[in-house]
């Protein structure tokens, strides 16, 4: 099985990898879903939080209208209960910017034509954990990017391989970036071997225990 993660970063020659693919997994506005039209994603990724939702759930739309987006099941890449209590730790700790974490009910309407799937509370619990013990701060989340990354990494066999398009590594101030450019590689046929594997000796010496603390009180 190869997939194919596409980012929303300028790409050539991407019907040549579709072609390639067996299974094509596109995130939040689709840019590229003319490009990909004959080849059907069975994925999108989208985020749930913050204002973004109301314009890449409105561009999807615009895509099946125009015949560029069968039915690919939708993945909410936020899961809700988890990014509440995310929320509300930063408010106890006085940090402005929590609003950024608050989950949005505006994907619903999306639910009447699609299939909508979402993030479990231990995937993201467990990605947030991971990412925090490699530097990211508190007041940060993963990039869409950076979920449907780790949501593929934990279904790829020894006879699956995965290509990336499209990502820069650039974007939302309050992601990662510096951590996912090194984390976000292809994986080949023949490699099984999860990502945090290989950053398990990266720790930061002084890392924040106060997630830890966090991930107690759950």
């Amino acid at each position: 099985m190869h997939y194919l993660l596409v980012g929303n970063a300028p790409h050539d020659d991407l019907q040549a990898l579709a072609i390639k693919s067996d299974i094509i997994i596109q995130m939040n506005s689709c840019i590229h879903a003319e490009t990909l039209s004959p080849f059907p994603s069975q994925y999108v990724f989208g985020t749930n939080t913050g204002r973004p939702l109301v314009k890449w759930t409105t561009q999807i739309r615009e895509h099946r209208n125009r015949g560029w987006l069968q039915n690919p099941v939708v993945i909410l890449a936020r899961n809700p209960n988890f990014y509440r209590l995310k929320r509300y730790l930063q408010l106890a700790k006085l940090e402005t910017d929590s609003q950024s974490f608050t989950p949005s009910n505006d994907w619903k309407e999306l639910g009447r034509d699609w299939r909508i799937e979402l993030m479990s509370y231990s995937a993201s619990s467990s990605l947030e954990k991971k990412m925090r013990l490699l530097g990211m701060e508190s007041n940060s989340m993963p990039s869409t990017g950076m979920v449907a990354y780790d949501w593929i990494c934990n279904r790829l066999t020894e006879d699956d391989s995965l290509t990336l398009a499209g990502f820069t590594f650039e974007g939302w101030q309050r992601h990662p970036w510096h951590i996912e450019k090194d984390i976000i590689k292809p994986s080949a046929v023949g490699v099984k071997k999860y990502w945090f594997e290989e950053f398990l000796g990266k720790q930061p010496k002084n890392a924040d225990s106060s997630h830890h603390q966090d991930e107690e009180a759950k």
